[in-house]
């Protein structure tokens, strides 16, 4: 349950974003551990782990993952 949830949180969001290979290596790395960790404290539904993972992912990009440093908002 937690690879098919990463997969498809991954997979959206390479969808709407680019990255590069390096980069999406590390948020595949630090969303599963994410997904793991909502597995282990008790969540069992498959869509909302991937929704999760989806926001954890947006919330990678605009932080950790940008070549450039994190993303000011104004």
């Amino acid at each position: 349950m937690v690879n098919s949830a990463v997969n498809k949180a991954m997979d959206a969001y390479n969808m709407l974003h680019n990255r590069s290979s390096d980069l999406d290596g590390v948020a595949r790395d630090k969303v599963t551990n994410y997904i793991s960790a909502l597995f282990e404290f008790g969540e069992t539904n498959s869509d909302r782990l991937m929704s999760m993972g989806l926001l954890y992912l947006t919330d990678l990009d605009e932080t950790d993952l940008r070549p450039d440093g994190p993303r000011q908002l104004h």
